[in-house]
């Protein structure tokens, strides 16, 4: 997916093949985006839903949004020789001035309005505070004074605006370092400044992870935000404050140890968390990483990672009927849009490209290209403070959470999307819905009035290179329904071994999900009357096995008239494990669940011992797997021999 040969004859001769290579990523980005652009216009007209902030919110988005891909495009558009090339560049330096002229002008009726406490305002503001002064205040320096006046009494509405305590604040302070830099500082700045930076990094928790302050995740945004506005501060104002940016190029360093592992062979990664539909946004801190010298992992690993992750989406139908970025994930797909999603958000994914930034004589450019993390075979990397596992086995990767859940005041995102034991590359997630919890990788009670419960809130209690042990209850503040339990998840390859050992208070039904699997169509149900299940093609094959406690497995499909509730696949399939819980008390359920690509995962397992403290599992091909622990029941052996002896 490179340049081709007459492209690259428009290229500037100091352009190296992989410069021209993701170059034409960015001019393939923007082409639509140009065709939609009229000068004159504040924003883009991008087709997609209303946001739950306001029209000006999302007319502003539509600008500087698309803005940040045009500008990591523009400067180098301008250095190449073919006419329709120059055409584009003089539409969108046109676009763009009369765009802030008029949007900054309080007189015009499409102006964006002043800045606002808790408001989107302030994100999409703080946006442009980026764009500005970055390549030496490239974008800065094509305004007119008149419109830089415009635009700095405009940008001064967000000084001292309130904002969510959360990545959020990053906005507010590149409002004043910006305008700092524009020379329009004012007393109080400098002060402004460092209590932000305080808030900011009291979030900081260990290994260059953040949590999101009042949202309670570790998740994405440590990409998508700590680390990409902390390493741009660092490039832009870092001269201020040698320790402060020592700091944060030492966090961006350390968290890029692990997070690099999360990108698999084939360039996607897990989906655990929100703004999953910023899609390449994962690689906002790779570049400005390179620039600082502070990445981890060699130039030539860098950009072989930043080229998987991109050919991964952009080979894909990931556009619109405008064919620009859609909602979704691997294809459109507005079931992924979050309350705060308008047309142009995925246009956060241009953060992705910051590497564009990096001069052609870079070694990112030049460097041959080194196996990535996930490439260089299993591993497993503990985040202790963060509490969750990511581990790399056969060129994927998976994250297995055993402390991560989203605030209670923020539960409108679905809480679901971070309580699930396990999110594997390679598979995808179902989605939350207001009416239903994903079963999919989850523990699930349902009461005997109906009423259904999830993992919500959940506490680490051992976090370990085999294995994550997790406690939590279920049930809900507005009713009395309550079960507590303790949740044991160890791994090898694609299966992973699942205990919860708990006490449940009124009588329930349990089920444990597998994975859930993309299809194209909808899927005919089963009826399986044994203890162990295989479905599913050689492309991904999914099992689960019951080894003690539950009573069956049943075949979940989604209905061939049901909407899309998966990110993959119009459909989906899925198995559950089911325990019918009759009275209040104690149980112990234990099953397998496996997901994966070799005909392995279709051959059940055997018990061969179950003490207190070890359980040892043999299969014909992938030999003995002995699991250690001390919180590890002993298993009822009747129901093991039961579930091995029946297939």
């Amino acid at each position: 997916m490179g340049a081709t040969a007459s492209e690259k004859s428009m290229y500037p001769d100091n352009w190296s093949a992989s410069y021209c290579q993701f170059y034409s990523y960015a001019a393939a980005l923007v082409k639509p985006l140009l065709d939609l652009i009229e000068p004159g216009s504040p924003g883009i007209p991008i087709e997609g839903p209303a946001s739950d902030h306001d029209a000006k919110a999302d007319d502003l988005e539509s600008f500087a949004r698309p803005l940040l891909m045009i500008m990591h495009w523009l400067p180098l558009a301008e250095q190449c020789n073919d006419a329709q090339t120059q055409s584009d560049v003089s539409k969108a330096k046109e676009w763009y001035i009369k765009g802030i002229e008029i949007g900054t002008d309080p007189s015009h009726e499409r102006y964006w309005g002043t800045s606002r406490n808790i408001h989107q305002m302030q994100v999409e503001m703080g946006l442009l505070a980026v764009i500005l002064p970055m390549n030496e205040g490239y974008a800065y320096e094509l305004l007119p004074e008149s419109a830089k006046a415009s635009l700095l009494k405009w940008m001064a509405t967000g000084r001292r605006c309130g904002m969510h305590r959360n990545n959020h604040i990053f906005f507010g302070l590149f409002i004043i370092e910006f305008l700092a830099w524009a020379g329009a500082a004012v007393p109080g700045d400098d002060a402004l400044i460092d209590f932000y930076f305080n808030q900011l990094e009291s979030m900081y928790l260990d290994q260059g992870w953040f949590i999101d302050g009042m949202n309670e995740t570790v998740d994405h945004y440590n990409a998508y935000a700590f680390h990409y506005y902390g390493l741009w501060w660092s490039l832009l104002y870092g001269h201020k404050n040698a320790l402060r940016k020592a700091r944060w190029m030492d966090w961006g360093k350390e968290f890029l140890k692990s997070y690099t592992k999360l990108i698999s062979e084939e360039g996607d990664y897990p989906l655990f968390g929100r703004s999953l539909t910023y899609r390449f946004n994962v690689l906002a801190p790779i570049g400005l990483a390179e620039s600082l010298e502070v990445n981890p992992i060699s130039s030539g690993a860098a950009r072989r990672l930043c080229r998987l992750n991109l050919e991964y989406f952009l080979k894909r139908p990931i556009y619109q009927s405008q064919n620009c970025l859609a909602i979704g994930y691997i294809d459109n797909n507005e079931g992924m849009a979050e309350t705060y999603s308008c047309g142009a958000s995925p246009y956060w994914a241009a953060k992705g490209f910051s590497f564009l930034s990096l001069p052609p004589e870079h070694p990112f450019w030049h460097a041959e290209e080194e196996p990535i993390p996930s490439e260089e075979g299993d591993a497993v990397a503990v985040i202790e403070q963060a509490g969750f596992v990511l581990r790399n086995f056969g060129g994927r990767s998976e994250l297995l959470n055993a402390g991560v859940a989203v605030a209670l005041c923020n539960t409108r995102f679905g809480p679901f999307k971070w309580s699930k034991l396990a999110y594997r590359s390679g598979v995808g997630t179902l989605l939350p819905r207001p009416d239903q919890i994903p079963r999919d990788l989850s523990l699930v009670a349902t009461a005997e009035d109906g009423s259904v419960y999830g993992r919500y809130m959940t506490t680490p209690v051992v976090l370990s290179e085999n294995c994550a042990v997790s406690s939590y209850s279920l049930g809900s503040k507005n009713d009395p329904f309550h079960l507590s339990v303790y949740t044991m998840v160890f791994w090898n390859q694609g299966w992973l071994f699942i205990v919860h050992v708990g006490e449940a208070h009124q009588q329930c039904q349990l089920s444990q999900g597998s994975f859930a699997i993309a299809e194209e169509r909808p899927i005919k149900p089963q009826i399986f009357d044994q203890q162990y299940a295989v479905i599913g093609l050689d492309s991904s094959i999914l099992m689960s096995q019951n080894m003690s406690g539950y009573e069956g497995l049943q075949h979940a499909c989604s209905a061939a008239e049901s909407p899309r509730e998966h990110s993959h696949g119009r459909h989906h399939q899925l198995l559950l494990s089911i325990s019918e819980l009759s009275q209040a008390g104690p149980f112990t359920l234990a099953s397998i669940c496996g997901e994966g690509r070799s005909s392995s995962y279709r051959i059940p397992w055997e018990c061969t011992r179950s003490v207190v403290g070890e359980l040892v599992l043999m299969h014909p091909e992938v030999g003995e797997w002995c699991i250690q622990h001390e919180m590890l029941p002993a298993l009822k052996l009747e129901t093991v021999g039961k579930s091995t002896k029946t297939l």
